[in-house]
């Protein structure tokens, strides 16, 4: 809920004229959410759907009008990181120690439980190797790799259709089939450590890190553009340093930094150059 609530602050409605086009945020939506701890390959994967619907509260005009969704969709990384260190806290608060899970460019995308088995990770990952299969084939017939929008087409192409009359005890023996004794011993052992861990109290929050997250996305982005836009810069600080962060200091603590306001916008949604 905390990450949906920031993708709502940019919920908008369109103002438009016979002479211009406009959009006017309104920071509302409706939406239901579901969550789910499997995938469509009935991979462990804890994730939460929101059914959202078009109409947008603008208290200016006092009434609904239809959501335009265009700015929600370019704060959809800070969105999901937002959402990737909800998880991750809730995971060291559960008792689990997380490490940060990098692609192959060395480029950090989420984070992993730190203990489980690394074939364990492999063989429950089955939606990333069908997506990274169907990359490699878009590679093989275009000679190049494929742009965002060309990557969320394979992802759809490749996913199974929704197991309506699965549950939820059935999707547990499956998952368990998969595994080893040896690997279910190791799981549970896992288990029982974060849960010594977490009754003996909460884990240790090193001081700052929000400051230092701040400096790190500050040096990363501006190194090689002199604009960024206030979401942009939120959602790399936390990226360096998912499930140590707390959002609402983040926020703070990025409000007070020297940075120019270029527009004269709302926070996240304003222009800085340094």
């Amino acid at each position: 809920m905390v990450a949906f609530g920031e993708l709502e602050k940019f919920a908008a409605r369109q103002a438009n004229t016979a002479l211009s086009r406009a959009d006017i945020r309104t920071a509302c939506v409706v939406a239901a959410s579901f969550r789910h701890t499997a995938s469509r390959a009935l991979d462990p994967q804890v994730h939460t759907q929101f059914v959202t619907a078009n109409a947008t509260w603008d208290e200016r005009a006092n009434g609904w009008r239809a959501l335009t969704e265009f700015q929600m969709v370019k704060a959809v990384r800070y969105a999901g990181k937002a959402y990737q260190n909800e998880m991750a806290r809730a995971c060291r608060s559960l008792g689990y120690d997380i490490v940060e899970a990098r692609d192959s460019r060395g480029t950090v995308t989420g984070f992993e439980i730190a203990g489980v088995p690394s074939a364990v990770c492999k063989r429950f990952s089955k939606r990333r190797v069908e997506i990274e299969q169907g990359i490699a084939q878009f590679f093989d017939r275009n000679g190049r790799e494929p742009c965002a929008a060309e990557v969320h087409a394979i992802t759809v192409a490749t996913r199974e259709s929704k197991l309506a009359e699965i549950t939820t005890p059935k999707v547990l023996e499956v998952q368990r089939r998969q595994l080893s004794s040896e690997e279910r011993a190791a799981l549970e052992t896992l288990r029982e450590q974060a849960l010594s861990r977490s009754l003996g109290g909460a884990q240790e929050q090193a001081p700052d890190r929000e400051r230092e997250s701040l400096q790190l996305a500050m040096g990363q982005l501006y190194e090689r553009r002199s604009v960024v836009l206030g979401h942009e810069l939120l959602a790399e600080a936390l990226n360096q340093n998912l499930g140590h962060i707390d959002l609402s200091r983040l926020q703070n603590y990025a409000q007070k930094a020297d940075l120019i306001g270029l527009t004269d916008t709302p926070w996240l949604h304003e222009s800085f150059a340094t």
